[in-house]
């Protein structure tokens, strides 16, 4: 596993012959080495993480779409907590000790009302929440093919440029 004609690459240079790694072999038999020993500064020594650029620019814009569903969430949540608080209110109100589980229907009728509007807030809320994850997803989605694309496209267009350059040039002879 660690004999130099497995785990080294002969590579002649002008000062003589390199070598570099033909594959992973030395790395896992130095990170054994580090595990066995159990000494946290020899693992320490050497990151194992790798480098992660984040996408400023796509952060920025779901930035930009949180914000702009942000505003109208606050309000449905506030009107539901509003509706929650006028509820727990009209169920509180004692008239007397007799009629303290009694509600007026005037009561009753108010108490639908904020039931209702509470649950039609809820339902726009559920569905602002559902068209903020379906602008996000889309974005990433939109990233992800232009990621996949634009290599692919870049090498065929430079391709046809390449060739149509030959051509004029060994039309021209």
């Amino acid at each position: 596993m660690l004999f130099d004609r497995v785990a080294l690459q002969p590579v002649q240079t002008l000062f003589g012959t390199a070598y570099s790694p033909a594959n992973g072999n030395l790395s896992f038999a130095q990170n054994a080495v580090e595990q066995l020993t159990g000494d946290s500064n020899l693992i320490g020594v050497r990151s194992r993480a790798t480098v992660s650029r984040p996408f400023t620019r796509v952060k920025a814009i779901e930035a930009a779409a949180n914000e702009k569903f942000q505003s109208e969430i606050k309000q449905l949540e506030d009107n539901a907590s509003e509706s929650q608080r006028k509820i727990n209110e009209l169920q509180q109100q004692k008239k007397d000790k007799d009629q303290r589980f009694i509600l007026s229907p005037e009561q009753q009728s108010e108490l639908a009302n904020l039931r209702k509007q509470e649950i039609e807030t809820r339902k726009h809320l559920k569905q602002v929440q559902k068209d903020l994850r379906k602008e996000v997803v889309s974005l990433q989605t939109t990233v992800k093919w232009v990621n996949i694309l634009a290599v692919p496209i870049a090498v065929m267009a430079s391709g046809i440029v390449i060739a149509v350059v030959k051509r004029r040039k060994t039309s021209a002879k």
